[in-house]
Protein backbone atom coordinates (compact mmCIF):
# COMPACT_ATOMS: atom_id res chain seq x y z
CA UNK A 1 0.00 0.00 0.00
CA UNK A 2 1.31 3.43 -0.95
CA UNK A 3 2.16 5.89 1.82
CA UNK A 4 2.58 9.49 0.63
CA UNK A 5 4.84 11.98 2.38
CA UNK A 6 4.18 15.69 2.00
CA UNK A 7 7.90 16.37 1.69
CA UNK A 8 7.99 14.16 -1.41
CA UNK A 9 5.11 15.81 -3.27
CA UNK A 10 5.48 19.37 -1.97
CA UNK A 11 8.70 20.19 -3.80
CA UNK A 12 8.26 23.95 -3.35
CA UNK A 13 8.11 23.57 0.44
CA UNK A 14 5.03 25.80 0.70
CA UNK A 15 2.98 25.90 3.90
CA UNK A 16 0.23 23.99 2.08
CA UNK A 17 0.03 21.83 -1.02
CA UNK A 18 -3.01 22.29 -3.29
CA UNK A 19 -4.15 20.66 -6.50
CA UNK A 20 -7.32 19.86 -8.42
CA UNK A 21 -8.09 16.78 -10.47
CA UNK A 22 -10.76 15.03 -12.50
CA UNK A 23 -10.67 11.22 -12.41
CA UNK A 24 -12.78 8.32 -13.63
CA UNK A 25 -10.80 5.32 -12.40
CA UNK A 26 -10.80 3.96 -8.82
CA UNK A 27 -7.90 4.95 -6.59
CA UNK A 28 -5.64 2.46 -4.91
CA UNK A 29 -5.89 2.40 -1.12
CA UNK A 30 -3.26 4.65 0.44
CA UNK A 31 -2.31 6.65 3.50
CA UNK A 32 -0.22 9.77 4.06
CA UNK A 33 1.55 11.81 6.72
CA UNK A 34 -0.59 14.93 6.19
CA UNK A 35 -4.19 16.02 6.67
CA UNK A 36 -6.18 15.99 3.46
CA UNK A 37 -9.14 18.31 2.91
CA UNK A 38 -11.02 17.22 -0.20
CA UNK A 39 -13.83 19.31 -1.70
CA UNK A 40 -15.98 17.62 -4.34
CA UNK A 41 -16.42 20.08 -7.21
CA UNK A 42 -18.47 17.78 -9.46
CA UNK A 43 -19.72 14.20 -9.68
CA UNK A 44 -19.93 11.60 -6.94
CA UNK A 45 -17.92 8.68 -5.59
CA UNK A 46 -17.72 6.05 -2.89
CA UNK A 47 -15.15 6.98 -0.28
CA UNK A 48 -13.59 4.00 1.50
CA UNK A 49 -12.08 4.69 4.92
CA UNK A 50 -10.41 1.47 6.03
CA UNK A 51 -13.20 -1.08 5.47
CA UNK A 52 -16.19 1.30 5.55
CA UNK A 53 -17.64 3.12 2.53
CA UNK A 54 -19.51 6.43 2.32
CA UNK A 55 -21.04 8.14 -0.68
CA UNK A 56 -19.80 11.67 -1.37
CA UNK A 57 -21.11 14.12 -3.94
CA UNK A 58 -20.72 17.68 -5.23
CA UNK A 59 -20.49 20.18 -2.41
CA UNK A 60 -19.19 17.71 0.16
CA UNK A 61 -15.99 18.46 2.03
CA UNK A 62 -14.11 15.45 3.39
CA UNK A 63 -11.57 15.81 6.19
CA UNK A 64 -9.17 12.85 5.99
CA UNK A 65 -6.75 12.07 8.81
CA UNK A 66 -3.17 11.04 8.18
CA UNK A 67 -3.97 7.92 10.24
CA UNK A 68 -6.58 6.72 7.73
CA UNK A 69 -6.28 4.22 4.92
CA UNK A 70 -8.64 5.45 2.22
CA UNK A 71 -9.51 5.65 -1.47
CA UNK A 72 -12.20 7.00 -3.82
CA UNK A 73 -14.16 4.96 -6.35
CA UNK A 74 -15.77 7.46 -8.77
CA UNK A 75 -19.25 7.11 -10.25
CA UNK A 76 -18.15 8.29 -13.70
CA UNK A 77 -16.32 11.64 -13.86
CA UNK A 78 -15.29 12.88 -10.41
CA UNK A 79 -13.71 16.32 -9.88
CA UNK A 80 -12.25 17.58 -6.64
CA UNK A 81 -9.94 20.17 -5.14
CA UNK A 82 -7.45 18.95 -2.57
CA UNK A 83 -5.75 20.88 0.25
CA UNK A 84 -2.88 19.02 1.94
CA UNK A 85 -1.95 20.33 5.37
CA UNK A 86 0.87 19.51 7.76
CA UNK A 87 -0.68 18.49 11.11
CA UNK A 88 1.53 20.89 13.06
CA UNK A 89 0.06 23.79 11.09
CA UNK A 90 -3.23 23.10 12.88
CA UNK A 91 -1.80 21.98 16.20
CA UNK A 92 0.06 25.25 16.68
CA UNK A 93 -3.02 27.40 16.07
CA UNK A 94 -4.83 28.48 19.28
CA UNK A 95 -8.08 28.75 17.30
CA UNK A 96 -8.76 25.05 17.66
CA UNK A 97 -8.69 25.09 21.44
CA UNK A 98 -11.86 27.19 21.24
CA UNK A 99 -13.70 24.46 19.37
CA UNK A 100 -12.86 21.43 21.46
CA UNK A 101 -15.64 19.07 20.49
CA UNK A 102 -16.07 20.26 16.91
CA UNK A 103 -12.44 19.41 16.20
CA UNK A 104 -12.66 16.12 18.10
CA UNK A 105 -15.71 15.10 16.08
CA UNK A 106 -13.99 16.08 12.84
CA UNK A 107 -10.56 14.59 13.46
CA UNK A 108 -11.15 11.80 15.97
CA UNK A 109 -9.61 8.46 15.18
CA UNK A 110 -11.72 6.44 12.77
CA UNK A 111 -12.57 3.94 15.52
CA UNK A 112 -14.61 6.70 17.20
CA UNK A 113 -16.38 8.03 14.15
CA UNK A 114 -20.15 7.83 14.71
CA UNK A 115 -21.27 9.90 11.78
CA UNK A 116 -22.57 7.90 8.82
CA UNK A 117 -20.71 10.44 6.69
CA UNK A 118 -17.26 9.45 7.93
CA UNK A 119 -15.76 12.92 8.35
CA UNK A 120 -17.85 14.56 5.60
CA UNK A 121 -19.07 18.14 6.10
CA UNK A 122 -21.98 19.61 4.15
CA UNK A 123 -22.71 23.32 3.82
CA UNK A 124 -25.81 25.37 3.12
CA UNK A 125 -26.16 26.52 -0.54
CA UNK A 126 -25.01 30.06 0.24
CA UNK A 127 -22.08 28.87 2.34
CA UNK A 128 -21.13 26.36 -0.35
CA UNK A 129 -20.71 29.21 -2.85
CA UNK A 130 -18.40 30.95 -0.41
CA UNK A 131 -16.36 27.79 0.20
CA UNK A 132 -15.92 27.11 -3.51
CA UNK A 133 -14.80 30.69 -4.13
CA UNK A 134 -12.38 30.52 -1.20
CA UNK A 135 -10.85 27.25 -2.42
CA UNK A 136 -10.53 28.61 -5.96
CA UNK A 137 -8.69 31.67 -4.64
CA UNK A 138 -6.39 29.44 -2.58
CA UNK A 139 -5.56 27.31 -5.62
CA UNK A 140 -4.87 30.41 -7.75
CA UNK A 141 -2.64 31.84 -5.04
CA UNK A 142 -0.76 28.56 -4.74
CA UNK A 143 -0.13 28.41 -8.49
CA UNK A 144 1.03 32.05 -8.68
CA UNK A 145 3.63 32.24 -5.92
CA UNK A 146 4.37 35.63 -4.46
CA UNK A 147 6.43 36.92 -1.58
CA UNK A 148 3.39 36.63 0.70
CA UNK A 149 1.99 33.34 -0.62
CA UNK A 150 2.53 31.24 2.52
CA UNK A 151 1.04 33.93 4.77
CA UNK A 152 -1.96 34.36 2.50
CA UNK A 153 -2.55 30.62 2.26
CA UNK A 154 -2.33 30.26 6.05
CA UNK A 155 -4.87 33.05 6.44
CA UNK A 156 -7.23 31.46 3.92
CA UNK A 157 -6.85 28.10 5.68
CA UNK A 158 -7.82 29.79 8.95
CA UNK A 159 -11.05 31.06 7.35
CA UNK A 160 -11.73 27.65 5.78
CA UNK A 161 -11.24 25.83 9.08
CA UNK A 162 -13.54 28.28 10.87
CA UNK A 163 -16.27 27.53 8.33
CA UNK A 164 -15.66 23.78 8.63
CA UNK A 165 -15.83 23.86 12.44
CA UNK A 166 -18.90 26.08 12.29
CA UNK A 167 -20.64 23.58 10.01
CA UNK A 168 -19.55 20.67 12.21
CA UNK A 169 -21.03 22.33 15.29
CA UNK A 170 -24.31 22.95 13.44
CA UNK A 171 -24.55 19.31 12.30
CA UNK A 172 -24.07 17.63 15.66
CA UNK A 173 -26.77 16.41 18.00
CA UNK A 174 -26.86 17.71 21.61
CA UNK A 175 -25.93 14.29 22.98
CA UNK A 176 -23.07 13.59 20.59
CA UNK A 177 -20.31 15.17 22.66
CA UNK A 178 -20.86 12.84 25.60
CA UNK A 179 -21.23 9.90 23.23
CA UNK A 180 -17.92 10.49 21.47
CA UNK A 181 -16.06 11.08 24.73
CA UNK A 182 -17.61 7.93 26.21
CA UNK A 183 -16.48 6.03 23.13
CA UNK A 184 -12.98 7.35 23.70
CA UNK A 185 -13.07 5.58 27.06
CA UNK A 186 -14.40 2.43 25.40
CA UNK A 187 -11.55 2.62 22.88
CA UNK A 188 -9.06 2.74 25.76
CA UNK A 189 -10.66 -0.33 27.38
CA UNK A 190 -10.49 -2.23 24.07
CA UNK A 191 -6.84 -1.33 23.43
CA UNK A 192 -5.17 -1.72 26.81
CA UNK A 193 -2.29 -3.57 25.16
CA UNK A 194 -1.82 -0.83 22.55
CA UNK A 195 -0.16 2.58 22.55
CA UNK A 196 -2.33 4.65 24.91
CA UNK A 197 0.23 7.30 25.71
CA UNK A 198 -0.83 10.93 25.78
CA UNK A 199 1.23 11.64 22.67
CA UNK A 200 -0.32 8.76 20.71
CA UNK A 201 -3.95 9.56 21.54
CA UNK A 202 -3.46 13.29 21.07
CA UNK A 203 -1.92 12.64 17.66
CA UNK A 204 -4.85 10.45 16.63
CA UNK A 205 -7.24 13.29 17.48
CA UNK A 206 -4.97 16.06 16.18
CA UNK A 207 -4.67 17.84 19.49
CA UNK A 208 -1.67 19.41 21.09
CA UNK A 209 -0.73 16.85 23.80
CA UNK A 210 -0.74 19.39 26.64
CA UNK A 211 -4.16 20.68 25.61
CA UNK A 212 -5.52 17.16 25.14
CA UNK A 213 -4.28 16.29 28.63
CA UNK A 214 -5.95 19.35 30.13
CA UNK A 215 -9.22 18.69 28.28
CA UNK A 216 -9.25 15.06 29.44
CA UNK A 217 -8.63 15.96 33.08
CA UNK A 218 -11.36 18.61 33.05
CA UNK A 219 -13.84 16.12 31.59
CA UNK A 220 -12.94 13.00 33.61
CA UNK A 221 -11.37 14.34 36.81
CA UNK A 222 -7.96 12.69 36.39
CA UNK A 223 -5.11 12.70 33.94
CA UNK A 224 -5.14 10.43 30.93
CA UNK A 225 -2.10 8.58 32.30
CA UNK A 226 -3.83 7.89 35.61
CA UNK A 227 -7.05 6.86 33.90
CA UNK A 228 -5.25 4.36 31.65
CA UNK A 229 -3.31 3.00 34.65
CA UNK A 230 -6.53 2.53 36.62
CA UNK A 231 -8.22 0.70 33.75
CA UNK A 232 -5.22 -1.61 33.32
CA UNK A 233 -5.20 -2.35 37.05
CA UNK A 234 -8.94 -3.05 36.99
CA UNK A 235 -8.43 -5.45 34.09
CA UNK A 236 -5.58 -7.15 35.97
CA UNK A 237 -7.98 -7.70 38.89
CA UNK A 238 -10.37 -9.64 36.67
CA UNK A 239 -7.54 -11.80 35.28
CA UNK A 240 -6.22 -12.97 38.64
CA UNK A 241 -9.61 -14.08 39.97
CA UNK A 242 -9.07 -17.59 38.64
CA UNK A 243 -5.65 -17.94 40.21
CA UNK A 244 -4.24 -19.85 37.25
CA UNK A 245 -2.06 -17.10 35.73
CA UNK A 246 1.32 -15.82 36.78
CA UNK A 247 1.83 -12.14 37.54
CA UNK A 248 3.89 -11.82 34.36
CA UNK A 249 1.03 -13.24 32.28
CA UNK A 250 -1.47 -10.92 33.96
CA UNK A 251 0.81 -7.94 33.36
CA UNK A 252 1.15 -8.81 29.68
CA UNK A 253 -2.60 -9.31 29.16
CA UNK A 254 -3.35 -6.03 30.95
CA UNK A 255 -1.04 -3.93 28.83
CA UNK A 256 1.88 -3.60 31.25
CA UNK A 257 5.43 -4.01 29.99
CA UNK A 258 6.35 -6.35 32.87
CA UNK A 259 5.26 -7.68 36.24
CA UNK A 260 7.48 -5.02 37.80
CA UNK A 261 5.63 -2.28 35.92
CA UNK A 262 2.34 -3.73 37.19
CA UNK A 263 3.60 -3.68 40.80
CA UNK A 264 4.95 -0.13 40.52
CA UNK A 265 1.72 1.17 39.01
CA UNK A 266 -0.32 -0.52 41.74
CA UNK A 267 1.82 1.12 44.43
CA UNK A 268 1.54 4.52 42.75
CA UNK A 269 -2.23 4.38 42.20
CA UNK A 270 -3.39 2.22 45.15
CA UNK A 271 -0.61 2.44 47.69
CA UNK A 272 0.01 -1.31 47.75
CA UNK A 273 1.83 -3.66 45.36
CA UNK A 274 -0.17 -5.95 43.13
CA UNK A 275 0.00 -9.64 44.04
CA UNK A 276 -1.76 -12.86 43.10
CA UNK A 277 -3.53 -13.08 46.46
CA UNK A 278 -6.56 -10.88 46.85
CA UNK A 279 -7.47 -7.47 45.49
CA UNK A 280 -6.77 -4.06 46.91
CA UNK A 281 -9.27 -1.25 47.05
CA UNK A 282 -9.17 0.60 43.74
CA UNK A 283 -10.87 3.26 41.68
CA UNK A 284 -13.20 2.44 38.86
Amino acid sequence: MKHYRLDDINTENAALYLFDATVTDPEDAHSHDFIEIVYVMDGSADEYVDDTSYEVRRGDLIFINCTSTHRFVPHGSFSYLNVCVRPDLLLCDPLYEKYTFALLQLTAMDELRRSADGGCVRFSPSRRTEIERLLTIMLEEYRSPSLYRDDLLSGYLHILMCRILEATEAMRLPTEEATVLDELLAYIDDHLDGDLTLAALAKKCFYNPSYFSRMFKERFGRTLTDYVSDRKLAHADTLRDGGCRTLTEIADLSGFSSAGALRRTSIRRRGVPCSLSGKSTHQK
